[in-house]
């Protein structure tokens, strides 16, 4: 399976363990991705709002086997708790 991840934010410009395989490229989708809620640090943090206008975000190849390993390697880059079920969303194409 091969899996991407969309990033914006932080994600991009803030080093942190993720098993990205290779550069983040630019010519991923646009998404409603606004400074729109407060981190965990109490810093404006950029998230996906549905008010927001649509910008391109970027995406790379991950180095995880399944989604599962995927979405924990994320999970545990961006401090997402287990019990928050909306933290990280996927899409399956094929």
């Amino acid at each position: 399976m091969k899996i991407a991840c969309l990033g914006w934010g932080s994600l991009i410009w803030k080093s942190g363990p993720l098993p990205v395989a290779g550069e983040w490229k630019t010519d991923g989708p646009s998404l409603p991705v606004e400074f729109c809620r407060i981190s965990d640090g109490g810093e404006l943090a950029t998230a996906l709002c549905m008010n927001a206008p649509a910008v391109p975000v970027l995406w790379a190849w991950l180095n995880a086997e399944t989604l599962n390993v995927a979405c924990q390697a994320l999970r545990e880059r961006e401090g997402i708790p287990e019990e928050r079920c909306d933290g990280i969303g996927s899409l399956l194409t094929g």
